[in-house]
C-alpha cells in the first residue's frame, strides 16, 4: 500500500495529524525550524505511544520506521516534496 501522509497546508507547522495503517493508529508530528531552515517529524504508535521515527525531512529522502521491539519494518517513509509537504507512506 501506497500513499500519501496527512499534512494541512493552510495550518502549516507545527501539526499533527493521525494516520491508520494495517488497523494500527500513527501521529505525525510535523515542525519547522526557521534557523536551521529545516523540517522534521516524530512519528509514534498511539496504542502506547511509543515514539518510532524523529529526524529531518530532506527530500528524495527515504527511511524505514521499524517496531522498536522487534525491529521489524512497519512502513518507509519517503519524502518527495517539502514544499508541498509531499511525504509518502510506502
Amino acid at each position: 500500500m501506497t500513499s500519501i501522509m496527512p499534512f494541512e497546508t493552510s495550518v502549516g507547522c507545527p501539526q499533527k495529524q493521525l494516520f491508520k495503517l494495517n488497523n494500527i493508529t500513527y501521529s505525525a508530528f510535523y515542525q519547522y525550524n526557521p534557523t536551521a531552515d529545516l523540517y522534521t517529524i516524530s512519528v509514534r504508535r498511539v496504542s502506547d505511544d511509543v515514539q518510532l521515527y524523529s529526524g529531518k525531512l530532506v527530500e528524495g529522502f527515504y527511511n524505514n520506521i521499524k517496531d522498536d521491539v522487534t525491529n521489524e519494518v512497519l512502513f518507509t517513509l519517503y519524502v518527495r516534496n517539502l514544499e508541498n509537504m509531499e511525504v509518502w507512506i510506502i
